[in-house]
């Protein structure tokens, strides 16, 4: 219309119906936007009364803007004509609340990362996720539908309920794994407080079990490549990582022996190929037996990281004719597993490769499979492990995740 040559003998009209537009679609763009962080807001703040209580102020000032919306609605439903909307200076309310909801939303996100810091795997999750949590932080039957994200191997955690004769509260027993595998805590973590600090202790409660059990699995190590019962004792007692492990260290420690040896007896690299020989033989006898699905992943497992070190052995044995000794780059390029007894209550286990060594970080992994090693694998761990020791990180990349390894900050 303002194009129109007669627009000068309409201009008073027009350029009312105008700003009445203007203001209108202002308005319905304006409450399209208090609706939606109003909707987000409104589940958090009216059906959590822990996260109430964390943010007090911000409650009470999403509760007047609470009472402002349904007011607007209300008024919104008696209203016939829509150019009506725009009256009672409702396009200065609506700014006003969209400023208020912006500033409560900020104050959200702060305590979001006050909370992240405090438990850093809630990074792992969803703003939506973590108030779902901070939300049900005294129902950990809730919390436990998001655990997965936060603990890679942990499916769930077993629960005591709580009873009127025993204890008043939950109580964490345990960790149970995707594959079906459980192992119980050292001692019970009860719920209690914050989400984030009794997680903290299911954290800590999982790296002291493992360390023990790690400790125990050891001392049936040694056995098992000679008894049929001990083998058999060694792959139902132990957890599937820790049967990797304490396998590893094992190993580690026969073919430094056999190395270190070397010079006196030249046939000590040939009696250790022997004996692994005849250990994976053992092992492919027993993974035919009847077992349960965990037994037979976790012998699954273990027989594919026994067959790499026996090709191992076997490289060594080759290379024994050059002199090769416990310094030789064809033993420390490999991945070896060392346990320090004195080092707490139940040990440390130390991962060296090259000149690089780590503490093992004890995480759970569940009973999952393990890749194949080939020498472009060997390869992936040795740049891993360099790009670590110079605090940088990894990036795999192909088909299978290992086909390169680049170096990132």
């Amino acid at each position: 219309m303002k194009n129109s040559p007669y627009y000068l003998t309409f201009s008073t009209t027009i350029n009312e119906w105008f700003r009445i537009l203007n203001d209108l679609v202002e308005t319905l763009d304006l409450m399209t936007q208090v609706q939606r962080q109003w909707k987000y807001l409104e589940s958090i703040f009216m059906d959590s009364a822990d996260i109430r209580k964390q943010l007090p102020s911000e409650s009470a000032q999403f509760e007047t803007i609470n009472n402002s919306w349904v007011d607007i609605m209300n008024k919104l439903v008696k209203t016939r004509r829509v150019i009506d909307i725009t009256q009672d200076e409702m396009l200065s309310r609506l700014n006003h609340m969209n400023a208020v909801l912006d500033k409560i939303n900020h104050s959200l996100d702060q305590y979001l990362e006050k909370k992240r810091q405090l438990f850093p795997r809630f990074y792992f999750l969803s703003n939506d996720d973590l108030l779902e949590i901070l939300g049900q932080a005294r129902d950990p039957t809730e919390v436990n539908k998001h655990l997965r994200k936060c603990f890679a191997g942990i499916r769930t955690l077993e629960l005591l309920a709580p009873s009127k004769s025993g204890n008043k509260l939950y109580e964490v027993l345990g960790m149970l794994s995707a594959e079906g595998e459980e192992v119980r805590f050292n001692q019970p973590v009860v719920v209690e407080g914050e989400v984030e600090t009794w997680l903290s202790e299911v954290e800590r409660a999982m790296h002291e079990t493992l360390q023990k059990l790690l400790y125990v699995a050891i001392t049936h190590v040694q056995k098992a490549s000679h008894k049929k019962s001990a083998l058999e004792n060694w792959v139902k007692s132990a957890a599937g990582q820790l049967l990797i492990v304490s396998g590893q260290i094992g190993w580690t420690a026969k073919c430094a022996a056999a190395l270190s040896d070397l010079a006196k007896n030249k046939r000590s690299m040939r009696r250790l190929k022997s004996e692994w020989h005849e250990y994976l033989n053992k092992l492919a006898r027993y993974v035919r037996m009847d077992l349960d699905q965990v037994e037979r992943l976790k012998l699954c497992a273990l027989i594919t990281i026994e067959v790499h070190a026996r090709d191992v052995i076997d490289r060594l044995k080759a290379a024994s004719k050059n002199k090769v000794g416990v310094n030789s780059f064809e033993w420390t390029s490999q991945l070896r597993f060392y346990f320090d007894r004195p080092q707490g209550d139940f040990g440390k286990c130390v991962v060296r490769q090259t000149n690089t060594s780590f503490n093992y970080g004890y995480e759970y992994l569940g009973a999952d499979g393990r890749l194949v090693i080939t020498p472009l694998t060997d390869r992936c761990y040795m740049t891993l492990t360099t790009a670590l020791h110079l605090s940088r990180g990894g990036s795999p990349q192909g088909p299978a995740g290992t086909g390169t390894w680049r170096y990132a900050c």
